[in-house]
């Protein structure tokens, strides 16, 4: 059951402000007019004017314990009439009840609402709001917005709600038709047989398919590639699906979201097969959505991881170049001092650190590679200090 106050459908409110009082409920000086041109008692005056103002507002005719006791005596009092009138609305006989409601009808240019001939065009009118809206409360606003632009009388929430429904269910059938009509008979078996085979953790390939892959990261890169590959392969083997209205695709795969395996066997066979197909689409681009996020997490690690070995580097690229630097100033003081060649020999070796060997291999790093090079080459490397 859809619940009143979640649709459009018009009620009168019991907490009604004096100042709307005075604009929607006060008795105009033609609707005055017209009401004393009907010659009529001031029990059916009363009535009249009260089942008039209400159905202006509400566009059908309330009951008599729908209508606020303030908006009644407001009414009432407006025309100088007492307000114990109103009680005959129980006493007053259907037909003369009808009569009135004919005439306020009149009065108001609106046709009074029959199933079986405005129930026509409006059944056509929820079949088309159900191609593209899900839910029954919005098939029944628009059916609701309709019939006002129509200038006709507002039907019982009850009958809106059941036009709604067979709406909605007719219009899923022809989708879920055209869907499972669609599918190769390899694809209908592949389908089918999801409900009944197991995984190797027991249980059945549909809720395979529904659970969520785990957290995508190194280490479950490979499972997860498996995952994304297994649902390529089903989504294959559906083929082309036919596209839905984007409101009443996403409805759709909650609802088969929803469906365990038992669940689904007990649908119809053509809505089961169309759930079925377009759940593993919905699925497999979500996989493949999740392996490029994957890869793309993967990358700005490796980018930051670089950025961070090149500042690294750069500052042990600076130290290595200072020491190399104050190691050829010692040599070429060494040289200048006069000292014996042996003696400037021993120096000099004892500056290399009795390595020469490795102060050329690290002056070689410098000067073949540079900073540029040695880093993008060697992300990991160090300089040996």
């Amino acid at each position: 059951m859809v619940a009143l106050l979640d649709t459009a459908y018009p009620i009168l409110s019991f907490n009604v402000t004096q100042n709307n009082l005075n604009r929607i409920y006060t008795p105009t000086k033609n609707e005055r007019v017209w009401l004393n041109q009907q010659r009529f008692t001031d029990e059916s005056k009363v009535v009249c004017i009260v089942l008039l103002k209400c159905f202006q507002r509400l566009g059908y005719f309330p009951t008599r314990d729908d209508i606020p006791p303030l908006i009644t005596k407001h009414i009432i009092g407006a025309l100088q009439l007492p307000t114990d009138f109103y009680t005959s609305l129980d006493q007053m006989p259907s037909s003369s009840q009808r009569w009135l409601k004919t005439l306020i009808r009149q009065y108001c240019r609106v046709d009074k609402f029959v199933l079986k001939e405005q129930g026509v065009w409006l059944k056509t009118a929820a079949q088309s709001y159900a191609r593209t809206k899900e839910t029954i409360i919005d098939i029944i606003n628009a059916m609701l917005e309709l019939l006002i632009k129509e200038r006709t009388e507002l039907p019982a929430l009850s009958t809106l709600e059941r036009i709604a429904t067979a709406a909605r269910s007719r219009a899923n059938d022809g989708y879920f038709n055209a869907i499972a009509e669609c599918l190769p008979d390899t694809a209908v078996q592949t389908l089918l047989s999801l409900l009944n085979e197991k995984s190797s953790s027991g249980e059945t390939l549909w809720n395979q398919i529904k659970l969520e892959p785990e957290k995508p990261g190194v280490r479950t890169l490979k499972h997860f590639a498996e995952h994304t590959r297994w649902l390529g392969t089903l989504q294959s083997d559906c083929g082309d699906l036919r596209e839905l209205p984007e409101l009443k695709r996403l409805q759709l795969i909650n609802e088969a979201q929803s469906y365990s395996a038992d669940k689904m066997k007990a649908i119809k066979r053509q809505k089961r097969l169309a759930l079925m197909a377009l759940f593993v689409r919905e699925k497999q681009l979500r996989s493949t959505d999740n392996l490029v996020g994957l890869f793309i997490r993967e990358i700005r690690k490796l980018h930051n991881k670089s950025q961070d070995d090149l500042k690294v580097f750069q500052s042990k690229a600076v130290s290595e170049s200072e020491q190399l630097f104050c190691m050829l100033r010692d040599v070429s003081n060494t040289l200048c001092n006069g000292a014996r060649k042996y003696e400037q020999h021993d120096a000099i070796v004892s500056i290399l650190g009795n390595a020469p060997e490795k102060v050329a291999l690290r002056c070689e790093r410098l000067v073949s590679h540079g900073l540029t090079t040695l880093c993008n080459s060697y992300p990991d490397a160090t300089l040996g200090l």
